[in-house]
């Protein structure tokens, strides 16, 4: 059988051979045609294939970016919903949580103003002494702290020696 296979390519190798130049030339041309005629259509049908695809994707993603949008609309709301009803629910416990949370309130904003007059108030006095700086009175005071301090090492030295 390999015998066989090997005449007929023979053969048709010899038949190749009898054609003419020219009628190699026209098959040859032939067959380019053929295939830029495929390439141009491979071409085509790509190109076509990436804008379906493309644009399909881009709808779809458009799409889902509308749905993820709905879902975060739909989770604010949840968590409003979640807010108002704990309130509600916290109102309601008992019927002085209303009051108990004025009186809070009440005894917030009373500290908050006790703590806002004393800064103020030592503001001014930090004031006061800024305006005493460089003075006599910063030398009296210096000397006074100057004295406090050799008072508490002799002490601590002499409860040392006890």
């Amino acid at each position: 059988m390999v015998k066989r296979n090997e005449g007929n390519v023979r053969g048709k190798f010899l038949e190749c051979h009898d054609m003419p130049e020219v009628q190699w030339k026209n098959k040859i041309t032939e067959l380019i045609l053929q295939c830029e005629s495929d390439l141009s259509e491979y071409a085509s049908l790509i190109d076509r294939w990436n804008k379906l695809k493309y644009a399909d994707m881009s709808q779809a993603y458009l799409e889902k970016t509308g749905h993820l949008l709905l879902q975060a609309q739909v989770a604010e709301l949840q968590a409003r919903i979640t807010k108002l009803s704990c309130t509600i629910r916290m109102f309601k416990e008992t019927p002085t949580t209303v009051e108990a949370f004025k009186a809070l309130n009440r005894l917030v904003e009373e500290k908050l103003e006790e703590v806002t007059d004393e800064i103020r108030q030592k503001e001014d006095s930090k004031k006061l002494y800024d305006s005493l700086k460089n003075t006599k009175y910063d030398q009296v005071l210096q000397t006074y702290l100057q004295f406090c301090n050799a008072i508490k090492k002799k002490k601590h030295i002499l409860d040392t020696l006890k």
